[in-house]
């Protein structure tokens, strides 16, 4: 289903993982 675009789907994958991190940090860093 995805094989037609892998790039296309590794970046959206890269993109949303590092808005997540950077989410969960400022939760840590609140929480602290």
């Amino acid at each position: 289903m995805w094989s037609g675009k892998p790039q296309f789907v590794s970046a959206a994958i890269n993109i949303i993982a590092c808005n997540v991190s950077k989410k969960i940090q400022k939760v840590f860093l609140f929480l602290r």
